[in-house]
């Protein structure tokens, strides 16, 4: 038997079908289910959100004793204290948060990267290209470079002499 608080005058009822040990040292244990276990079963098989909390309502209105009607509140399985399996998942959860918003981070400044190299790469093609437009320009103000006379060459073995023309 678990109380909800000092000085609350109420308590719940657990049936556990597995261990337990989040109870340990905070709450009562005593008995047994001699009959109805396949109720227990029921209910232990209703669908449960993350939170561990049931998703319809699981009330029990006839116990099969004669005991007048007793007032019945039910109190969500996520304000009872967590089970230490509950608070490994949690913890594993977190975990894996943690380590998926750090490979976005890491991915992200990857992509950062990629970019950042390819802005260098056209930021240097374009100043190539200017470089060039530049030295085009000063070639074309300058005017034609004055062109040499070529030397003659006596080597030809054909015999032909080619006379130039004034």
């Amino acid at each position: 038997m678990a109380n909800a608080g000092k000085n609350m005058n109420g308590s719940q009822f657990f049936i556990t079908t597995c261990a337990a040990s989040h109870l340990n040292g905070h709450s009562v244990a005593f008995g047994r289910v001699l009959s109805g276990m396949e109720v227990v079963r029921q209910i232990e098989r209703c669908p449960i959100s993350r939170e561990d909390v049931p998703l319809g309502s699981v009330l029990i209105d006839d116990c099969g004793c004669d005991c007048g009607v007793i007032p019945h509140v039910a109190v969500p399985l996520s304000q009872h204290p967590p089970t230490e399996a509950q608070l490994e998942q949690r913890a594993m959860l977190r975990e894996r948060e943690e380590r998926r918003k750090r490979e976005a981070q890491e991915i992200e400044e990857e992509d950062e990267g990629v970019v950042i190299e390819e802005i260098e790469k056209m930021v240097k093609e374009r100043d190539e290209k200017w470089a060039a437009q530049r030295e085009a320009q000063q070639t074309e103000e300058a005017g034609p470079k004055p062109t040499e006379p070529e030397e003659e060459d006596d080597s030809d073995d054909d015999g032909v002499v080619i006379e130039e023309q004034p």
